[in-house]
């Protein structure tokens, strides 16, 4: 029963006409990460260094933003060329 919930699961996160839903959620932890992990890691290193690496590194915080929208991109696309091809939209 386990395993074939896993399955559906699987199947659903990665239909294309959803846009790769695996993928989105991949992303936003990386994002995610990048964004609390490095100044958590500049905050262990040197605390009074702290603020200036929050401001000077603008990556991680960046990172969370750019996964996200990368990550749209693709799933937009994927949905255009999903919808755009007729034997594949017979559902609809």
């Amino acid at each position: 029963m386990l395993q074939g919930m896993r399955q559906i699961y699987s199947l659903i996160g990665a239909a294309d006409i959803l846009g790769n839903p695996v993928g989105l959620v991949t992303n936003l932890g990386v994002g995610v990460k990048d964004f609390f992990y490095e100044p958590a890691a500049g905050l262990v290193t040197s605390p009074q260094e702290f603020p200036s690496v929050v401001l000077k590194d603008h990556a991680s915080q960046a990172s969370l933003l750019l996964q996200l929208k990368g990550q749209f991109k693709v799933d937009y696309q994927d949905l255009l060329r999903e919808l755009s091809n007729p034997q594949r939209v017979s559902w609809i």
